[in-house]
């Protein structure tokens, strides 16, 4: 298994009507085990435990967007991280993705920040 990172453009200010949505979106991936009571946007599937002994996933905002950490097989990574962007991308109503990538609306919210 390898650690791997990510984030999507699911921006930290965006409003309440998207922020409201994470933990649907969660739920609907493989391995949800809930938020461990750390707000709408922390989650974590397969494992609570993220020191890289058990496969985990978890996520929270950082100003560079819904931040991911895992451990977990390459190949499962990739059917994960794909399938989260697709979920993200039907439920908010904008393309989801990672901005460093370049495959996602990189634009859309920004006009929600404070300036």
């Amino acid at each position: 298994m390898e650690h791997f990172e990510i984030d999507l453009n699911i921006w930290y200010y965006l409003p309440e009507n998207y922020q409201n949505q994470l933990p649907l979106i969660f739920s609907q991936m493989d391995g949800w085990l809930g938020s461990g009571g750390f707000g709408l946007d922390a989650g974590f599937w397969y494992s609570y435990n993220t020191d890289n002994r058990e496969k985990y996933v978890s996520s929270y905002h950082e100003p560079s967007g819904l931040h991911f950490n895992a451990f977990m097989h390459p190949a499962e990574w990739q059917e994960w991280k794909e399938e989260i962007k697709r979920i993200a991308t039907e439920i908010l109503g904008f393309k989801v993705g990672e901005p460093e990538l370049g495959d996602c609306d990189y634009s859309f919210g920004h006009e929600f920040a404070e300036k």
